[in-house]
């Protein structure tokens, strides 16, 4: 080995071992870059999580995509879906929304719907959920539990008949507990009255689904640390305002989910009002699911519905969106 050659090995063996010691000093481990080819495991574990999300991927493309794209596109064309003439129309399904008075009706029943959905459904059940997390005993939370999912897990379609039997002017449970108070039932009975029968619809609503909010904000207050409701009451704090004080502000992200899922259901709901009053009195508990299932299945307008479907894909983004806004401000 030539003199030259002796002093250029040292001078790598002084360069890495300087390195080394860089590296063992800073904490940081360093890792000599790969200078063989790719052979055969290397390239099937790289390509091996696309290939898993393929089927994904292909499903959210047939089912989602696809339906999306043809819901905005045939919203610009008049046609019956027994038909295969369509004609482009523009924006005159939208522009005839903008003026039609069920549609009106409809937009103001789903505004209606999230209002009370909110109010009514996430302070119940966020009292609900605080009685079963530290307000009652094991054995009586599993009873409480018990009767407050129940409801939960029945058909719409038999909830519906149910409750149809119980509002039935005749026969009905309701008229006999209003007139055993000494109060006189609504003449037209509890579905047939146009101006209380949405907020009959709503009630029951808010009675099946109040155990699935429940069941959210339950599992939220389960995940806030012992420790802390012992701190506070150490400090003096009583239930109320380790509720108030604690559990709260804890509960924010459940909280801001929950509400996100409760005004989406309630933008979209369609079941109850077909199997109790199919929008009727008249169009007094019109929706816009039930308004688009009308105008395309019995109408044959599929253009129209359409366009109905679009705009409430839009409200239902544009919630999402405001949400995620409102969590990003409170963080």
């Amino acid at each position: 080995m030539t003199k030259r050659s002796r002093f250029s090995s040292r001078d790598g063996d002084r360069n890495s071992l300087q390195l080394s010691l860089h590296s063992k000093v800073s904490g940081v481990e360093v890792y000599p870059l790969p200078t063989q080819p790719l052979n055969g495991h290397r390239l099937e574990a790289i390509l091996l999580p696309y290939l898993l999300v393929i089927p994904a991927l292909v499903f959210l493309a047939v089912f989602m995509a696809y339906p999306l794209i043809e819901t905005v596109t045939k919203s610009f064309f008049a046609y019956d879906i027994t038909s295969p003439i369509q004609t482009f129309i523009g924006f005159s399904n939208y522009a005839e929304l903008s003026r039609d008075p069920v549609f009106h009706i409809a937009a103001k029943n789903a505004v209606l719907f999230v209002i009370f959905s909110v109010l009514v459904q996430i302070s119940i059940g966020t009292v609900l959920a605080a009685l079963l997390d530290r307000g009652v005993r094991p054995r009586a939370s599993l009873i409480f539990r018990t009767i407050i999912f129940a409801p939960l897990v029945l058909s719409i379609i038999a909830v519906g008949l149910l409750w149809q039997l119980i509002l039935d002017p005749l026969v009905g449970l309701a008229n006999a507990i209003v007139k055993a108070i000494g109060l006189h039932p609504p003449p037209l009975g509890w579905l047939g009255d146009p101006s209380i029968a949405i907020y009959v619809i709503m009630g029951i609503s808010f009675w099946q689904y109040i155990g699935f909010v429940t069941l959210l904000l339950l599992a939220g207050m389960q995940q806030i640390p012992e420790d802390l409701y012992e701190a506070a009451t150490l400090d003096g704090a009583g239930p109320l305002t380790c509720f108030c004080h604690l559990t709260i502000p804890l509960l924010r992200n459940t909280l801001i989910i929950t509400t996100l899922l409760t005004m989406i259901g309630a933008l979209r709901v369609f079941d109850f009002v077909y199997v109790l009053t199919r929008g009727g009195p008249g169009d007094a508990t019109e929706v816009p699911a039930m308004m688009i299932y009308r105008e395309a299945f019995f109408l044959g307008r599929m253009g129209y519905a359409n366009a109905i479907s679009v705009l409430l894909l839009i409200a239902t983004v544009g919630l999402g969106f405001m949400q995620i806004r409102f969590s990003r401000r409170l963080s």
